[in-house]
């Protein structure tokens, strides 16, 4: 029975995030929860490092070099932040912080 003037509940789900190549993926929250303040972890393979970005003329920016992976987290929009279309991994370092 509901009462009148009781509220609804919605649930919000950011949906599965993909893939991201060259990386594992690690759901952080327990396999297939991806409702609000779940997260979800990318790690680059070995050679390879996160690239959240790219440079004017396209290439890829590559962060420090020991940094090799990017979590994600389910927003009560419904949105996985930072967006998983905007995390890389690459071999290459084309910025000058990478050794």
């Amino acid at each position: 029975m509901v009462k009148k003037g009781a509220r609804s509940i919605s649930v919000v789900d950011c949906g599965d995030p993909g893939s991201v190549d060259n990386a594992v993926r690690e759901e952080l929250s327990g396999q297939n929860n991806y409702s609000i303040g779940a997260q979800v972890e990318y790690t680059c393979g070995p050679g390879y490092y996160i690239a959240k970005e790219r440079d004017a003329i396209g290439n890829l920016i590559v962060g420090e070099a020991d940094t090799i992976g990017a979590r994600l987290t389910c927003t009560a929009n419904g949105r996985w932040l930072p967006r998983r279309a905007n995390i890389h991994c690459s071999g290459e370092c084309v910025t000058m912080r990478c050794i």
